[in-house]
C-alpha cells in the first residue's frame, strides 16, 4: 500500500496542497466570521500548512548542498514577509507581537544546524551534550519570547522531523501527539505569561483541539515518496508566501 501512495505523494504535491491551505485559511480567516461554521471549516481543514513546512524543512536540512545558505534564504524570505505578515495579520507596521512562521522555520534549522556541529566537532561527550542542550533551550527561549508563529510547538515538531527521520512511524506518532500537547501547553504559559488567571484545563484542551486537524497530513508525510515530482522553481517556493500575503493586504485593503 505504501509504495502503491507514495509514488503520488512527491515534493510538489504536497507543496502544492500546503500553498492552497494557506490560501483558504489567510483569505478565509477575514471573509468569515470568527466563530460561524464557514469558519471552523476552513480552519479545521487548513491545519497541516505548518506541518508540511517543517517536515520539508528538516529534509532541506539534510538534503541541501549549504545549510548556510539555505538558511539564510530562509531568514531572508521571513524578513521580506514580516511586513506583509504585520500589515496583513495586524494591521501595522511594524508590530512586535507575532512574528511570521518563516522565522519560526529558520530558529529550528538553526538549532538542527548548531547542533550538528557540535556533533562534528566537539570530541568530549559532556561538553558536546551541555552546548547542545544550552544552544537548543536559549533558541527556543528566543523563539518563546519573540513570539514567532507557533512557538515551541513548531520548533519541536520541526526537530521530531530531522531527529527521527530514519523512523518514520515513531516521527509520525510523535509529532501527532506534540501537535495538540504542545499548542494547548503553550497557551496555557502565554496566559501565564500575560497574567491572565484563565488557566484551566478546559482552556488546553479547547486549544488543543484547535490544531488537532492538522496531523491528518501525516499519513500522507509516512507515505512520502521521496521524490521531487514536477520542478518547482525556487522562487515560487520561497516567494509564495510573502507574495500571497502581500496580495490579500492589498485585496482586503481595496474591500475594506
Amino acid at each position: 500500500m505504501k509504495n502503491n501512495i507514495g509514488k503520488y505523494i512527491t515534493a510538489y504535491n504536497l507543496r502544492i496542497l500546503s500553498f492552497i491551505a494557506m490560501l483558504i485559511n489567510h483569505f478565509g480567516t477575514f471573509l468569515f466570521q470568527y466563530g460561524s461554521t464557514m469558519f471552523k471549516l476552513q480552519s479545521f481543514i487548513t491545519r497541516f500548512a505548518f506541518i508540511i513546512f517543517s517536515f520539508f524543512l528538516a529534509e532541506g536540512m539534510v538534503y541541501t548542498h549549504n545549510r548556510l545558505k539555505y538558511l539564510g534564504r530562509i531568514l531572508l524570505t521571513a524578513i521580506i514577509s514580516e511586513f506583509f505578515y504585520d500589515l496583513h495579520f495586524m494591521g501595522s507596521m511594524p508590530n512586535w507581537q507575532g512574528q511570521n512562521v518563516c522565522f519560526t522555520l529558520f530558529i529550528g534549522g538553526l538549532i538542527i544546524y548548531l547542533n550538528d556541529l557540535c556533533k562534528e566537532r566537539v570530541n568530549s561527550r559532556i561538553l558536546r551534550t551541555f552546548l547542545q542542550v544550552s544552544i537548543t533551550t536559549a533558541l527556543i527561549y528566543i523563539s518563546s519570547i519573540t513570539l514567532v508563529d507557533y512557538g515551541i510547538m513548531g520548533i519541536a515538531i520541526i526537530l521530531e522531523f530531522y531527529y527521527l527521520r530514519n523512523r518514520k512511524l515513531l516521527m509520525v506518532i510523535c509529532v501527532a501527539l506534540t501537535v495538540p500537547l504542545l499548542w494547548g501547553l503553550q497557551v496555557c504559559l502565554y496566559n501565564v505569561y500575560a497574567n491572565n488567571p484563565d488557566i484551566s484545563l478546559s482552556l488546553f484542551i479547547r486549544n488543543a483541539k484547535t490544531e488537532l486537524p492538522g496531523i491528518i497530513i501525516l499519513p500522507f508525510l509516512y507515505c512520502y515518496s521521496g521524490e521531487t515530482g514536477k520542478k518547482m522553481p525556487k522562487w515560487v517556493i520561497y516567494g509564495f508566501y510573502p507574495i500571497h500575503l502581500c496580495v490579500a493586504w492589498l485585496i482586503f485593503k481595496v474591500i475594506s
